[in-house]
C-alpha cells in the first residue's frame, strides 16, 4: 500500500471513531434529554375555568402540561416550544382541585395541585397580600408557609420580589424559597423599584413572573367578586393614568358590582422610612378620589400601616422578609393625618370577602395577629 493510501485509510478511521463518540454522545438519534428548569414552575391567569402554568427552561424545548382530574390517569392539557412556557390548563369546573405535572422531552420536572378560581357570579372570595420579601429568605419562607396554611385562591405582592431585578440568580433563589406557595396558588406582582435595580426595563420581572396576558407592567383582572387593578408607580405616565381612570370607571358598571382593590408598590401615604409619595402621585391621587375603590395596598415602606385619607382606605404591607423599618417622625402632615395604626413587624394580609362585606386580617407568622378591620362597600 502506497503512503497516501494508508493516510487516506487512517483519516477513515479517525473519521469513524469521531462519529461513533458523538452519536454515543448524543443517544444515536434519541430524543434529546429535557433540559433543566431554571425555576419551578408557578401558576398563574386564574379563572373560574383553570388556569396557567409558567416556567422557565435553560433551552429552547417541547414542554407539556399533563392534568390528572378526580383521581384519573394524567392526560395531555397543552404543550407549546421554547424557553418561556406559558401552558394553559383550561376545561374546569370553578373551584376545581386537579393535580398537574411538567413534562419536558419525556421526561417529568415538576408537578403539583392547584385549582381553578370561584365563579364571577361568586360572592365570597379569600386572598393575601405580601411585599417586600426580598433579602430575608427565613422571613420569607415564614411568611410563605403562613400563606399556604390560609389556603387562598390568589396572592398579590406589593413589589421587591427580590433584592436586584437584573441578577437572574436572585429571581432563581426567590422562586425556590416561594415554590411550595406559588405552585399551588397563582401570585401577581405589582413591581417595585428593586425589580429595576440593573434591569430599568423590568425584563427579568417580566420573564419569571409575567403579567396576565403578556401585557405591560400594569393590568387589571376580575377573580369572583373582586376586580383587582394593578399599577406600575415607578412609572406612573400619563397614558397609564387614562387606563386606570377607564378601568375603574368600567369596574363600576360591572355584573355583580365587584369590589375594587388597587395594588402598587409606592404607597401614596406612609410614616416609614420613605415616608409616602402623594406629592408625586397627585394625579393618581385624584382618579382614585372620583372612583373610591375598596381598598389600596402598597408596600416599599417595611411596616405594616393602616391609613385612610379622602375617605380611601389604604395599607402598606412591606413586612415579607426585608429589614423592617421604624416609624419616621419627619414624614409630611397628610402621611401623619393619614395614620391609624402602625407596627414594624413582619406580617402578610388576608382579605377575605363574603357579600358586601370585607375583612382583613393582619397576621404575624406563628404569634398572634396584629388587627382585624373589617367594612361594608
Amino acid at each position: 500500500m502506497t503512503r497516501v493510501a494508508r493516510g487516506g485509510a487512517l483519516l477513515l478511521v479517525l473519521l469513524a471513531v469521531v462519529i461513533v463518540v458523538v452519536v454515543a454522545a448524543t443517544g444515536g438519534g434519541a430524543p434529546v434529554e429535557a433540559q433543566p428548569l431554571v425555576a419551578p414552575p408557578h401558576v398563574s391567569d386564574l379563572s373560574s375555568s383553570g388556569f396557567s402554568v409558567v416556567f422557565v427552561t435553560e433551552r429552547d424545548v417541547e414542554a407539556t402540561v399533563e392534568v390528572a382530574r378526580h383521581d384519573d390517569a394524567f392526560a395531555r392539557a397543552a404543550g407549546d416550544h421554547g424557553r418561556l412556557h406559558r401552558i394553559r390548563v383550561t376545561g374546569l369546573s370553578p373551584l376545581e382541585s386537579v393535580k398537574y405535572r411538567v413534562v419536558a422531552g419525556g421526561k417529568q420536572l415538576a408537578s403539583a395541585t392547584a385549582r381553578s378560581g370561584p365563579s364571577d357570579r361568586s360572592s365570597a372570595l379569600d386572598f393575601v397580600v405580601f411585599g417586600d420579601t426580598r433579602g430575608g429568605p427565613a422571613v420569607e419562607r415564614a411568611v410563605i408557609e403562613a400563606a399556604r396554611a390560609l389556603a387562598p385562591a390568589l396572592v398579590m405582592h406589593t413589589g421587591d420580589y427580590v433584592p436586584v431585578g437584573g441578577d437572574e440568580r436572585e429571581w432563581r433563589t426567590a422562586l425556590a424559597n416561594e415554590a411550595p406557595l406559588m405552585q399551588e396558588t397563582p401570585l401577581y406582582l405589582a413591581i417595585g423599584n428593586h425589580e429595576l435595580l440593573s434591569d430599568p426595563d423590568g425584563l427579568l420581572a417580566r420573564r419569571f413572573l409575567p403579567p396576565p396576558d403578556g401585557g405591560p407592567t400594569y393590568y387589571t383582572f376580575r377573580t369572583g367578586p373582586a376586580r383587582f387593578v394593578v399599577l406600575d408607580s415607578n412609572h406612573l405616565s400619563p397614558t397609564q393614568l387614562a387606563w386606570l381612570d377607564q378601568t375603574l370607571a368600567a369596574a363600576a358598571k360591572e355584573e355583580g358590582t365587584p369590589h375594587v382593590f388597587v395594588f402598587l408598590h409606592h404607597p401614596p401615604y406612609s410614616n416609614g422610612d420613605h415616608c409616602g409619595s402623594a406629592s408625586q402621585q397627585q394625579a393618581m391621587l385624584e382618579v382614585l378620589s372620583r372612583h373610591r375603590p375598596s381598598a389600596v395596598f402598597a408596600g416599599h415602606d417595611h411596616a405594616y400601616e393602616r391609613l385612610e385619607a379622602g375617605g380611601i382606605r389604604y395599607f402598606v404591607t412591606g413586612g415579607g422578609g426585608a429589614p423592617l423599618y421604624g416609624h419616621n417622625d419627619f414624614c409630611s402632615e397628610d402621611d401623619k393625618r393619614a395614620l391609624k395604626v402602625f407596627r414594624a413587624e413582619y406580617h402578610l394580609l388576608r382579605v377575605r370577602i363574603r357579600g358586601t362585606s370585607v375583612e382583613v386580617e393582619v397576621v404575624r407568622p406563628g404569634t398572634s395577629d396584629i388587627e382585624t378591620v373589617r367594612w361594608n362597600d
